[in-house]
């Protein structure tokens, strides 16, 4: 051929140029396997799961710590529908968008076992920016639930403590206040009844001077389950203060509640208290009776009334049960 010919350095320029695209795939092709090679090891070190998908949410490949956490093979989850790992009515999402998506839901565990845990999935694009699949990491949430629970319950227990009386285990004044304001609202919208029955001790320093303020003490405690042992949920007992009490009777109407006023009474009257400290003593108590509406629709007004209606009970001889006139 002669050298001369035009078309030579077309070829050669045509050579050289594909030479150079195939040194550069290549060294692309490198870059490419150490990026793998990277991303596989940090797949591998990583403490949480780790899961591939297609488009289709077809799992392509997975890392040893999930199949740890879900008890399967590798063949086992190849090709699986990745919805199928966990329990798609425990799903609670937290953040999504078009790049991103974060929820927490229930893996179920080879053995039927759920694991609470967090799903972050993360689109994964070519250089063009079409989706390629999905990278998703899948972190145990069972650790922290169980400090939730520790935190909630001791929410729970400090709740409880802030509304109880220390010494008689009944509510305290902060919880009645509240419950009757609630109770009232209610009430109002639904067109329901409670009454109130305010009870004093009767001559309860005399016990405190005869048999001491710590024997006093106990004596208001069994009183508090004398009064436990005669009502029944929604009813419920308040140490109002000293030696006072308040019972609240939610759809008592008044001549209910007077009737469990008097069944207190005669209970009272019946038993030994201090028994345990080896006294046989009897305790005696006056009561008043309220009732919303009938007597007032306030609670500062219920208490009032059932207060006075005691307070008359005091005057008269003690040991009765007085109604409010409202």
């Amino acid at each position: 051929m002669d050298e001369t010919d035009p078309i030579l350095p077309k070829q050669q320029k045509c050579i050289a140029a594909l030479e150079q695209s195939l040194s550069d795939l290549r060294v692309k092709c490198e870059q490419t396997q150490c990026e793998l090679q990277r991303y596989r090891r940090a797949m591998e070190a990583t403490s949480a799961g780790f899961l591939m998908t297609d488009t289709e949410h077809r799992i392509l490949q997975v890392n040893q710590a999930l199949l740890d956490q879900l008890g399967y093979g590798p063949d086992e989850l190849i090709g699986r529908g990745v919805e199928t790992l966990y329990d798609r009515g425990s799903v609670q999402f937290y953040a999504a968008s078009r790049e991103h998506l974060s929820f927490e839901a229930s893996l179920l565990h080879k053995t039927g076992q759920t694991i609470p845990t967090l799903f972050n999935r993360s689109r994964l694009q070519d250089d063009d920016g079409h989706p390629v699949g999905y990278a998703t990491f899948l972190s145990d949430l069972t650790e922290l639930k169980v400090v939730e629970r520790e935190l909630q319950r001791s929410r729970e227990k400090y709740r409880q403590l802030s509304i109880q009386d220390s010494l008689t285990g009944l509510y305290n004044t902060r919880y009645l206040y509240e419950a009757l304001d609630q109770m009232i609202a209610a009430c109002r919208n639904k067109g329901t009844i409670f009454s109130l029955i305010f009870m004093d001790m009767d001559n309860f320093k005399q016990v405190v001077d005869t048999y001491g303020h710590l024997n006093g003490s106990r004596a208001l405690k069994e009183v508090a389950d004398t009064l436990r042992s005669r009502m029944e949920e929604p009813s419920f007992g308040v140490a109002y203060g000293g030696d006072e009490f308040v019972l609240v009777l939610p759809g008592f109407d008044k001549a209910d509640a007077s009737a469990k006023a008097e069944e207190i009474r005669a209970r009272m009257k019946e038993k030994d208290y201090l028994t345990e400290a080896g006294y046989q003593v009897k305790l005696s108590a006056s009561f008043g009776v309220a009732s919303f509406p009938e007597d007032s629709n306030s609670r500062e007004g219920l208490l009032s009334l059932a207060d006075r209606a005691m307070f008359r009970i005091k005057e008269s001889g003690k040991d009765s049960v007085g109604l409010s006139s409202g």
